[in-house]
């Protein structure tokens, strides 16, 4: 957070560091108070199990917000910031991980990796084939098991290489190259897949199916977290939102440019 602090500061992002605090806190403990209490009531004893609901629930708290925002930001207050959003998001994830890794006595988290992509993949296929279902785009729907095959192999390729490169036994220490790499490889892993299938028109589609993706999502998760009774977390979401759709479009507007 001091670091954080810095960048923002530095880089004249000021508006966003009282914010940054409980931006941080929320996403943290949000995130883990769900999986205890899902670890709990399904009685699961490792978290592997719990990855597909923890990843929707993830996931689905990537909507309302981006309407909210392009709607009461117009897309320009807060693109100065959204480099450092994107600190925020993996900074967060990775403290997440380590808490993880540490209450299930898991010395490395290379044997979870693999789960981890999957279930990331796998969640971002369904939620693509769904979207592409309803809008009649049945010529993509093809495309996906290369899609997926693509970044989640280009995601472990490159992580291998960085773990063997550095000498890191454990992948803690890697976690924020991490990032940086699983978000560049699939990145580069969609500019490869337009590229080869000659679907030069996808990419004015991209805002779309992006922006569509996450309203589809947000339903679910009012209704998981009603289900649930965490009634404290619906307060939350905006806030929630906000840093993970920045995130997004930070990767987005890479990709377009």
């Amino acid at each position: 957070m001091p670091v954080l602090r810095a960048l923002l500061h530095c880089h004249g992002s000021s508006a966003c560091i009282a914010a940054l605090p409980w931006l941080v806190y929320v996403h943290y403990f949000t995130a883990m108070a769900g999986l205890r209490v899902l670890l709990r009531c399904h009685g699961w004893s490792t978290c592997i199990s719990a990855l597909p609901r923890l990843v929707y629930v993830h996931c689905c708290t990537a909507m309302a917000g981006l309407r909210a925002f392009l709607r009461r930001h117009g897309c320009s207050t807060c693109i100065a910031a959204l480099p450092w959003l994107v600190y925020v998001h993996c900074f967060t994830a990775m403290a997440g991980l380590r808490a993880l890794l540490h209450c299930h006595g898991w010395s490395t988290c290379i044997a979870a990796l693999p789960w981890l992509v999957y279930v990331h993949c796998c969640t971002a296929m369904a939620g693509l084939r769904a979207l592409l279902h309803c809008h009649g785009w049945s010529t993509c729907i093809a495309a996906l098991p290369w899609l997926v095959y693509v970044h989640c192999c280009t995601a472990m390729a490159g992580l291998r290489a960085l773990l063997h490169c550095h000498g890191w036994s454990t992948c803690i220490a890697a976690l924020p190259w991490l990032v940086y790499v699983h978000c560049y490889t699939a990145m580069a892993g969609l500019r490869a897949l337009l590229h080869c299938h000659g679907w030069s028109t996808c990419i004015a589609t991209l805002p779309l199916l992006v922006y569509v993706h996450c309203c589809t999502a947000m339903a679910g998760l009012r209704a998981f977290l009603h289900c649930h009774g965490w009634s404290t977390c619906i307060s939350a979401l905006p806030w929630l939102v906000y840093v993970y759709c920045c995130t997004a479009m930070a990767g987005l507007r890479a990709l377009l440019h």
